[in-house]
């Protein structure tokens, strides 16, 4: 039985940190996989590649085929590989528009790695901020999506929660 992953990137500049970051994330996923014996295909949609196409969906209800057929892959996958860049200390729009056109249940029971591309440090508390709460969106939602921790009610203490080299950030 031959294992699927579908990786989906949000990046908008070709080459794309958010791509290569994608690529690193599925190369260890198939490459576990195919060390316990697994045969897998690894699979990558490029949102910016489909952006109008998300948008069309938004206004009609309706996804045009080229979207149809990347929404049936996710559907089909075994697991998804997720990965935005970080704008406004947020997860992307086209990112967030992706998530908001599959059906409800369309994640249910699969593994899902998130994960988030910035160009400063500061940019490393965006999971904490901007993509944790969307895997809490999941988990309402009974897609089965866990973060390690509740979703954060308000802003942390002054020092908690800092990456390393945050104080040397601009």
């Amino acid at each position: 039985m031959t294992r699927s992953i579908v990786v989906v990137t949000a990046g908008l500049s070709q080459p794309s940190s958010t791509r290569m970051l994608a690529d690193r994330l599925a190369d260890a996923a198939a490459g576990r996989l195919r060390s316990a014996g697994q045969d897998v295909t690894v699979t990558y949609v490029e949102l910016r590649e489909i952006a109008h196409d998300l948008t069309d969906h938004l206004l009609t209800g309706f996804p045009s085929p080229r979207l149809a057929d990347v929404l049936a892959r996710v559907a089909a996958a075994d697991g998804l590989v997720a990965v935005t860049p970080v704008f406004g200390a947020s997860y992307s729009g086209l990112f967030k528009t992706f998530f908001d056109v599959l059906e409800d249940e369309t994640l249910a029971g699969k593994p899902v790695l998130v994960a988030a591309t910035g160009g400063r440090a500061r940019y490393s508390l965006a999971i904490d901020y901007a993509v944790r709460p969307l895997s809490h969106t999941f988990e309402r939602s009974s897609l089965r999506l866990r973060s390690s921790r509740p979703p954060r009610t308000s802003a942390p203490a002054e020092g908690v929660h800092r990456c390393p080299d945050a104080s040397t950030a601009p």
